[in-house]
């Protein structure tokens, strides 16, 4: 939801990407990073953050990930 990344931004400061819905956690992560890759200079050794959540619950993160990459 727009309204979650953009109060993600604000109150976090981060840089959400957002990617459409996948059938599989893997399938999220590639696309979270091939999103990533298009969207933003990550270095080597940047770390990032993977956060995602289904809508049955407002405001709920079923998953979080982190990488460095």
């Amino acid at each position: 939801h727009d309204h979650t990344a953009r109060r993600l931004a604000l109150v976090w400061g981060t840089t959400p990407v957002r990617i459409r819905s996948q059938r599989s956690l893997d399938g999220l992560f590639h696309a979270g990073r091939d999103a990533l890759k298009r969207t933003l200079r990550l270095r080597h050794n940047d770390t990032v953050i993977y956060v995602a959540g289904s809508n049955l619950t407002d405001g709920a993160a079923n998953v979080m990930l982190a990488e460095t990459l």
